[in-house]
């Protein structure tokens, strides 16, 4: 039977109508131009509300205390990492391995804030990020206070580790004063002024970065469910079949099913059926 759909609101008529019963819009007229992109617009607009995706997103959603409490954690917890991080550097010999280390160090740094802020349920990124910069830079400071420790003691001048720690001013012109005669050698040559501050500002950039980049991946790659107000977590159990008689299980089908799964994950499906197919026939 032959019908006809409105132009207007897209409701299907009698092909004998002349007016469409919903919108009363006439069904001979022809479509004006304006009409034409107004009904490509709204196709457009309900196509793409249709296929796009639709994934999970953190509600932003975290509690003073449980915040506090990630982040007094995660400062300990730099404090600790700092200590390890600044007496590796300092005693090792291979100077070129620095960097690798100071890469180590921001991972264990950031993935420790990002785990320590889950356990205080924190669901925002943006929280997350700026806490892990907090932790980044208390990281950083906390390095340069340990082996600023080290040197000075080293040169013969006891100062207790606290007294480091506490005054920031101090740390700051030994660290000038580092600048401008050098620490370590490449080769030979010392570095020293500006391009001793590149290297520094660069493992800055990558102990802060660092912190940010994975404190925020680790606690964005998990899901909370705000009813239960607990993260999910993700479980492995044993293929379960529907029977459990002898028959079933001398027959093999179960063994097929379980080569033509892990043969279907590596390769096409295409490939997986024919195999599968090939297996039944044995």
């Amino acid at each position: 039977m032959n019908s006809k759909k409105c132009p207007q609101c897209g409701m299907t008529n009698w092909s004998t109508a002349s007016n469409c019963k919903r919108c009363q819009a006439s069904l001979n007229e022809p479509l004006t131009y304006t009409q034409q992109q107004m009904n490509v617009s709204s196709l457009n607009t309900t196509t793409m509300n249709f296929i796009k995706p639709e994934y999970y997103k953190h509600s932003g959603k975290f509690s003073v205390g449980g915040l506090l409490l990630g982040v007094i954690l995660s400062v300990i917890a730099a404090v600790i990492l700092s200590f390890i991080y600044s007496y590796i550097i300092y005693y090792l010999p291979f100077v070129y391995l620095n960097f690798l280390v100071c890469i180590g160090f921001s991972i264990a740094v950031g993935f420790t804030t990002g785990k320590l802020l889950e356990l205080g349920k924190v669901r925002s990124n943006l929280i997350v990020a700026f806490a892990g910069f907090l932790v980044g830079l208390i990281s950083l400071y906390s390095a340069w206070a340990v082996s600023i420790h080290a040197l000075l003691n080293r040169a013969n001048d006891p100062i207790s580790l606290p007294e480091v720690f506490m005054s920031p001013l101090g740390v700051w012109e030994t660290i000038l004063s580092i600048n401008e005669t050098g620490i370590w050698s490449i080769k030979g040559a010392t570095p020293t002024g500006i391009f001793l501050w590149i290297i520094w500002g660069i493992e800055a950039l990558i102990i802060i970065g660092g912190s940010v980049f994975l404190s925020v991946g680790v606690s964005s790659g998990n899901v909370f469910c705000e009813r239960c107000s607990a993260w999910c977590e993700m479980t492995k159990s044993i293929f379960l079949t529907s029977s459990d008689e002898p028959s079933n299980l001398k027959s093999g089908h179960i063994l097929f099913f379980c080569v033509f799964a892990a043969f279907a994950a590596r390769c096409r499906l295409r490939r997986a059926v024919r195999f599968f197919l090939i297996l039944m026939r044995l």
